[in-house]
């Protein structure tokens, strides 16, 4: 695809002074061309995502934060306070953060 220049001008009305504006005049092969190269791109991002989303479990992260597995479980941080005591999810805190192994949660999903 060539592109070429045609005209160029100026826009005045701008806060940051002039900025240019430069037109191009394109062919309907070359217009046909880049929709054709955009959407490659745009496809191929989305490929990599979808591939990312259908891994097995056992490669997604082996923990969930607290804010994860309340969201997940859709509970609040007090019904994950009393799953802990009955024994039905074992945190693991790092510094400030808890942390809850995904497998766990998962088999809690079937439970409640």
């Amino acid at each position: 695809m060539v592109v070429t220049s045609t005209k160029q001008s100026f826009m005045t009305n701008n806060k940051e002074g002039n900025t240019p504006k430069i037109v191009y005049e394109l062919s309907g092969d070359d217009l046909q061309e880049f929709a054709v190269t955009v959407a490659s791109q745009v496809l191929s991002g989305l490929t990599e995502q979808l591939v990312e989303m259908a891994k097995p479990q056992e490669e997604q992260p082996q923990y969930m934060s607290r804010a994860e597995a309340c969201k997940f479980l859709s509970r609040d941080r007090s019904t994950l306070w009393r799953y802990e005591q009955a024994g039905l999810l074992h945190p693991k805190k790092m510094k400030k953060s808890t942390f809850y192994n995904r497998q766990e949660v998962l088999a809690l999903i079937k439970q409640i």
